[in-house]
């Protein structure tokens, strides 16, 4: 193998001609124009290269640096930080309350629903107890006892008493 030395040798750029900024430029140059008219005004003048962000900006928005748009004029540039920082505490402190509140209202209803489990097992346990004295104070327990003891029934009763307070 021989050892020969190549160069590569590149071709020169063509640099891009001078432009008139845009703020400088004559009203119908100002005007937006599509990007494709820049790519054919580009290749018009012999360049080519695409147009960059600044070349497709339009009127003085090249001369606004980037923050100018939030500045003093708008709403949190007018708020101070601390403030800020004091509205988010309390809009996060409202929001565990509300939370806080929320579970403990679910706290509560499940214990109102427990106590009223218990309430209906208490009614139905006492309306089974008055069912069984009913049974054993009923006409049917009392005749059944009288006829324990010895005595018969009659269809005829006998006159009825009557008790007068003595004056």
């Amino acid at each position: 193998m021989s050892s020969t030395s190549t160069t590569h040798i590149r071709p020169e750029r063509r640099k891009r001609p001078a432009r008139t900024p845009l703020h400088q430029a004559p009203p119908q140059v100002r005007s937006r124009q599509p990007v494709s008219q820049w790519i054919a005004d580009s290749m018009a003048d012999g360049v080519d290269t695409l147009p960059g962000w600044s070349d497709l900006a339009v009127g003085n928005e090249r001369m606004l640096p980037r923050n100018a748009h939030s500045g003093a004029n708008s709403f949190l540039g007018q708020v101070s930080t601390v403030h800020f920082a004091l509205v988010i505490v309390g809009i996060g402190l409202a929001l565990g309350l509300y939370v806080r509140h929320v579970y403990a209202t679910q706290e509560v209803l499940s214990m109102v629903e427990r106590a009223k489990k218990e309430q209906l097992r208490l009614e139905l346990k006492v309306n089974r107890f008055h069912g069984v004295l009913d049974q054993m104070t009923g006409p049917a327990a009392i005749y059944e006892r009288a006829r324990a003891l010895g005595l018969e029934e009659d269809i005829m009763y006998g006159p009825a008493i009557t008790w007068q307070q003595p004056e």
